[in-house]
């Protein structure tokens, strides 16, 4: 008795049809007859009464397909159990982001990741660049999304989006109704914050929010991704103003040798830019 015949029998055993069994299994009527047959020679009795009208379970047949059943279902527990041992205990993906990424895209893909995976778990930490790169150097975290690339051969620098990058201005500003500034433009601003030193302020690191309000208050600008006031109430007091030619890469990066399996399964969700 092998895994095969027990999964031929048990469909035939459920549909009742030989014909019906074989579509499911995919494979051909004889093939399923088959190993029916050689079940039946194995064990020494008939599992199914046939005839033109009917196909029928024995009593022997309903001892096997109870017993078949429980088989299948510690055959599928035990795959599962090891597939958890591969990606640990429970599996968890400790992953850092940049101020304001949950805004964006980020949000779907972390839950269609949990969608598909429910057994897996996945902890999150945001914060600037700088602080996301010490972490992923002392391993604090597996991996991270962040503006700023990673210069180093033991790590991978993914592109998985590039966004536009925008003046962030009060509404009431003279720059709020242009359609777009050149960079040459960028000279003539006050500009307060921008990317390379993201929510900076005399050396201390600024939450975004904290950044946005600033702005508000009428203490300069900002130069930012496009994301920055996504689905808050600051759309109702700033406007962004694309600048022309001008984007920012978002990049997934961890560390080459890290083997935590999650890391590979989780950049399938990611739209890596070739």
């Amino acid at each position: 008795m092998n895994i095969k015949q027990i999964e031929y029998f048990v469909k035939v055993a459920k549909t009742l049809n030989y014909t019906k069994a074989s579509q499911q299994l995919y494979v051909s009527q004889s093939a399923v007859t088959k190993q029916i047959n050689l079940l039946e020679e194995e064990l020494g009795t008939k599992l199914f009464i046939r005839n033109n009208k009917c196909v029928k379970l024995t009593m022997a047949g309903e001892i096997l397909l109870g017993e078949s059943l429980d088989i299948l279902c510690r055959i599928e527990n035990c795959q599962k159990r090891i597939k958890d041992l591969k990606f640990g205990e429970k599996g968890n993906l400790r992953l850092g982001y940049v101020n304001g990424l949950e805004r964006t895209f980020f949000v779907s893909i972390v839950n269609e990741f949990y969608r598909e995976h429910p057994q897996y778990h996945m902890s999150f930490d945001s914060g600037i660049s700088y602080i996301l790169r010490e972490k992923l150097l002392n391993e604090q975290v597996d991996m991270i999304l962040t503006h700023r690339y990673f210069d180093s051969p033991d790590y991978e620098n993914l592109i998985i989006c590039k966004v536009p990058i925008m003046v962030f201005v009060r509404k009431d500003s003279p720059y709020a109704k242009k359609q777009y500034l050149e960079k040459s433009e960028l000279l003539n601003l006050d500009i307060m914050y921008d990317t390379q030193g993201l929510y900076c302020e005399h050396g201390e690191s600024i939450p975004l929010d904290h950044l946005l309000l600033l702005i508000l208050e009428g203490k300069g600008t900002a130069l930012l991704p496009e994301f920055a006031i996504h689905y808050t109430q600051f759309q109702d007091y700033l406007v962004g103003i694309p600048v022309k030619d001008m984007e920012e890469k978002i990049y997934a990066i961890y560390q080459k040798k890290n083997s935590n399996p999650l890391i590979q399964e989780f950049i399938k969700y990611l739209k890596i830019v070739k």
